[in-house]
């Protein structure tokens, strides 16, 4: 696991703040509108904590943006002003990609994102490798879920033709009586 603090004001340009041109001979050209000076600072931070070896499976990133304290707002309140989230995390695992934090932006199969209001501000980041016993925690608790909305629980208990895959109310083969079948989907 990979855990840090970056004390800083986050940056508010992000990978979007990217502008497009074209020239009068037809031919498109991209520049940075204020996003390289974002990028440079957020660079010098993260290098202080590049993980000893890359991460290389599952991996879950927790980020939390915490802007510094303007006007009316208190410390912890949720910040809903630009940029969006998902822009300034795009910008961060890039640059986490150029570092060596992953060999690829992909790895990162959970990610979570806040932004606050904060009387320190900076940035938090987490990061943590995925077990297949994360999976099946988090597979366990879907299909919980889906059971409490599903609403029909005849096919849970005695339904199931002798194959255990085929729903009797519906005669569709499901492969995997864990799931439910279609019957449980309609509500």
């Amino acid at each position: 696991m990979t855990e840090f603090f970056m004390a800083m004001i986050p940056p508010t340009s992000t990978k979007q703040a990217r502008g497009w041109h074209q020239a009068a001979d037809g031919k498109v050209i991209s520049y940075d509108r204020a996003n390289a000076n974002a990028e440079g600072k957020l660079t010098a931070h993260l290098a202080k904590h590049i993980p000893p070896t890359p991460y290389t499976g599952a991996i879950r990133v927790l980020v939390k943006w915490l802007f510094p304290l303007r006007g009316q707002h208190r410390n912890g309140e949720w910040y809903t002003n630009k940029p969006d989230a998902d822009n300034l995390c795009k910008a961060l695992y890039d640059i986490m990609t150029k570092l060596g934090y992953w060999k690829d932006d992909a790895k990162i199969a959970s990610s979570i994102t806040e932004k606050f209001w904060a009387e320190v501000p900076g940035i938090y980041v987490k990061i943590e490798e995925l077990t297949n016993a994360d999976l099946k925690e988090i597979s366990n608790e879907v299909s919980k879920k889906q059971k409490e909305k599903a609403g029909c629980f005849g096919c849970w208990f005695a339904e199931w033709d002798a194959d255990g895959a085929t729903c009797r109310r519906t005669g569709l083969n499901v492969g995997n009586p864990e799931i439910g079948c279609a019957c449980r989907l309609e509500t």
